[in-house]
């Protein structure tokens, strides 16, 4: 299982300080700005294992692993995005994503799933992430299901979690905080598609922040064999 995700880009270019803010004084412009991150879920397809991710002009993602999240903290407005074989210019003619227009508001909170159609062709999901709190001692579960699979049911602690997951859906329930041992298995039976997980959710008595979101993503592809669980964690707040 691959639990790399949220590596530090910023200063990769010059050319990103225009659109990419620094890290200084980011509390207090937070909510000014939008937290992007990029779900890298494409493992069918050679020219598409490592990509860069263009917004605009500017690289906000380099040499981007399947399996990988890449989180930046960007300006709002409106983008296109692009996603090109890592290396390659956002011109080239290998595109493997394009999205024309993609406006993004001030304190948002979004991911952009890379994933793959039922024909094996490049595409994407933006989805909205989570970001309030959801009572005492409690934190949201997440989980989306970007691969080339069924509809899945997760289960843990003898019981399914929330509603069944369709290819290219998403579900959220809150629990209490603590360990979950997550089984993701094909939806109306016990058939278990990965292997076993644990997922963590906090906010315990006596934390400043109030808890997480945790997003688990089913990536790869069932008849490949390749099927995998990305994880992302979003702080909650009371906004």
């Amino acid at each position: 299982m691959n639990w790399r995700k949220g590596r530090n880009f910023i200063g990769i270019c010059a050319c990103a300080l225009a659109l990419v803010v620094p890290t200084a004084n980011a509390d207090q412009r937070s909510k000014d700005l939008v937290s992007m991150s990029i779900a890298h879920g494409i493992s069918s397809i050679p020219l598409a294992k490592r990509v860069d991710v263009y917004a605009n002009q500017t690289l906000i993602a380099r040499d981007l692993n399947a399996g990988e999240i890449e989180t930046r903290s960007i300006k709002p407005g409106s983008y296109q995005i692009v996603v090109v074989p890592t290396g390659q210019s956002r011109e080239t003619s290998n595109q493997l994503i394009r999205i024309p227009k993609l406006t993004l508001k001030s304190g948002e909170n979004r991911t952009l799933a890379l994933h793959t159609t039922a024909a094996n062709r490049p595409a994407s999901t933006v989805f909205t992430n989570r970001t309030r709190t959801v009572g005492q001692n409690m934190g949201l579960m997440t989980f989306r299901n970007i691969a080339q699979a069924p509809t899945v049911g997760i289960r843990s602690r003898g019981e399914l979690l929330m509603k069944p997951v369709a290819n290219g859906e998403t579900e959220s329930t809150g629990l209490p905080s603590g360990d979950y041992n997550i089984r993701i298995v094909r939806s109306g039976t016990r058939e278990k598609l990965t292997p076993n997980s644990m997922q963590t959710i906090s906010n315990k008595p006596g934390r400043n922040d109030m808890g997480n979101n945790r997003i688990v993503y089913l990536w790869g592809s069932e008849k490949d064999g390749t099927l995998d669980l990305m994880v992302q964690d979003v702080v909650l707040g009371l906004d």
